[in-house]
């Protein structure tokens, strides 16, 4: 891909990371345990991911560890409202 040299970057710079974010799951909730579907609005961090703010919330193990990681497949296979 070509980029003109005459391109600048936008002087324009909206920061997300500081607004009061928060997640939650949401279509079919089939595969989402009892406990996530009860916390209602979990706190979250634009830029992010719904495992380390569902980790940050004490809602979730660690998924590196042991075999934890099978345990939390449904994360990837539910779809997260921010």
């Amino acid at each position: 891909m070509l980029v003109s040299p005459l391109w600048r970057p936008s002087l324009h710079t909206l920061n997300l990371s500081n607004e009061n974010w928060i997640m939650r799951p949401v279509g079919d909730l089939a595969a989402v345990p009892a406990s996530i579907r009860a916390a209602g609005d979990i706190p979250a961090r634009v830029p992010g991911c719904a495992h380390t703010d569902l980790m940050r919330a004490g809602l979730i193990p660690d998924p590196r560890i042991g075999t934890n990681e099978l345990d939390l497949l449904w994360i990837g296979q539910t779809d997260w409202e921010y």
